[in-house]
């Protein structure tokens, strides 16, 4: 049995920075969110930094409408994958890595022809495409990833 160790406290400045990053991103896959639905969106998914992960989409107003390429949960999860894709590039950066490449599940696990265009390409984390992938046609959402490129020492 292994414990893990206690998780370091979190210090109120950080959530407000994070909140602030989070209340600033409109991803391009959700452009045709509506006007009046980005501030409940924030909203859910800075309560979900807050509460490390555990959200209810009840906490969305009744009549959200989210994507309509996508369900409400979807909707929610581009957020938070966007979210998760600026922090791993900014990692990789802190680093020295400066090369990426996109990883999609692939054609036999439900990734789309969009997806499978920038899969396994190698870019510069400068010109790395915006993730979720805006072109994007899987039913559940993209589910790109960018891998760092190691250099070889």
């Amino acid at each position: 049995f292994y414990e893990l160790p206690p998780a370091s406290p979190r210090k109120t400045a950080d959530d407000v920075e994070a909140l602030k990053e989070i209340f600033s991103l409109r991803p391009k896959i959700l452009r045709n969110l509506a006007e009046e639905e980005w501030e409940p969106l924030h909203i859910v998914v800075g309560l979900s930094h807050l509460l490390h992960g555990r959200v209810s989409l009840e906490w969305l107003p009744t009549g959200f409408v989210g994507v309509s390429k996508f369900d409400t949960a979807t909707t929610v999860r581009m957020m938070n994958f966007h979210i998760n894709h600026i922090h791993d590039v900014k990692r990789m950066r802190e680093i020295g890595i400066t090369m990426g490449k996109i990883l999609c599940a692939g054609p036999n696990a439900g990734s789309c022809d969009e997806c499978m265009k920038i899969a396994d390409t190698l870019y510069s984390l400068d010109s790395l495409p915006e993730l979720p992938y805006e072109k994007c046609t899987c039913d559940m959402g993209c589910r790109c990833v960018v891998v760092a490129k190691i250099p070889r020492l």
